[in-house]
C-alpha cells in the first residue's frame, strides 16, 4: 500500500500564471522486510523531469522529499542521499546550488526536506542542518532554536515545528523569524503557503492566496494531516475523507501504474 506521498501537488510557474507545470511527486511504497527491525521504502517519482528531480537512486530508503529541482531520502543507516539539482532553468539559469550536494559526515537522520534551491535535513534526536542556496535567509534559523519535531522548506523561506508546538518560519529576505501558530501538532508548507494542524485537529493557515489556497473551509474539523502544493491545500481527516481547496486545474500528474495499483 501507499504509505506517503510528497509534494505530489507542488507546481512550479512560468512568467505567465496561465503557465503551469506539474513537478516531480515522490510515493513511498511499503516492501516487506520480515528481517529488518525497521519499515523500508522503495522510492517512486513522476512528473517533471528537466533537471534529474524525478530520477531517484535505486534501493530502499525511509523517507524521500522531492523539491523543485531535487531530491533527496534517508537511507535505512541514516545517511541522506540527493539527486537532482542539474541543469538549467528554461530561462537558461542554473537550478545548481550545492542542495543537491549532501553534506559530508551528516548521519543519525530521520527525515529530510527539499525546497526551491535548499535542503534540511532532521536528525533522530530533532537537531537539523540546512544547505543550497541562502538568498533569502531560508537557511538562517533562529539563534537558540536547536530542537525540532518537524521542518518543512518553501521556495525561499522554512517552516519548522518546536517541540512545545509553536511553528516559525524564517527566510523570505526577512531579518526576523515569525511565529505562525501554536499548539500545532504537525505543518506542511508549499510553495509560498503553509498550514498547521492543531492538536484539536483544527488547522492554522497563513501566506499566499491568490487562488484560495488559505480559505480554510468553515467549520472543518477532526483533520489528521495537512499538504500544501503550489495553489492548493489538501486536509486528510481523522474519517478518512478528504478536503480540497484552491486552484486544481492543469495541476495534476499521472502516477506510474504501480502506485494506481496500490491505492
Amino acid at each position: 500500500m501507499v504509505r506517503s506521498i510528497s509534494r505530489v501537488f507542488r507546481v512550479h510557474f512560468g512568467d505567465c500564471a496561465a503557465t503551469v507545470s506539474v513537478l516531480a511527486s515522490c510515493a513511498v511504497l511499503g516492501i516487506a522486510a520480515p528481517v529488518c527491525s525497521q519499515t523500508l521504502y522503495a522510492p517512486m517519482a513522476w512528473g517533471r523531469n528537466s533537471n534529474g528531480q524525478a530520477s531517484p537512486p535505486s534501493g530502499v530508503l525511509t523517507h524521500a522529499s522531492i523539491g523543485w529541482y531535487h531530491g533527496a531520502g534517508v537511507r535505512p543507516d541514516g545517511t541522506v542521499i540527493a539527486w537532482g539539482g542539474t541543469g538549467q532553468e528554461s530561462s537558461g539559469e542554473s537550478v545548481a546550488f550545492g542542495q543537491a550536494t549532501v553534506p559530508a559526515g551528516l548521519t543519525g537522520v530521520s527525515k529530510v526536506e527539499c525546497g526551491g534551491y535548499h535542503t534540511y535535513a532532521v536528525r533522530t534526536n530533532g537537531t537539523f542542518l540546512g544547505w543550497g542556496r541562502n538568498t533569502h535567509g531560508q537557511l538562517n534559523h533562529p539563534s537558540g532554536l536547536s530542537v525540532v519535531k518537524q521542518i518543512e522548506c518553501g521556495w525561499t523561506a522554512t517552516v519548522a515545528l518546536r517541540t512545545d508546538g509553536v511553528v516559525i518560519q524564517w527566510g523570505d529576505s526577512s531579518s526576523t523569524s515569525v511565529t505562525r501558530a501554536t499548539g500545532a501538532s504537525s505543518i506542511s508548507f508549499g510553495e509560498w503557503h503553509g498550514y498547521a494542524v492543531r492538536t484539536n485537529g483544527t488547522l492554522v493557515g497563513w501566506g499566499s492566496n491568490q487562488r484560495g489556497e488559505t480559505n480554510t473551509p468553515a467549520n472543518l474539523s477532526g483533520v489528521a494531516k495537512v499538504a500544501c502544493g503550489g495553489w492548493q491545500t489538501w486536509a486528510l481527516k481523522g474519517d478518512g475523507k478528504v478536503v480540497g481547496w484552491g486552484r486544481f486545474e492543469n495541476v495534476f500528474s499521472s502516477p506510474p501504474a504501480q502506485i494506481a495499483a496500490t491505492t
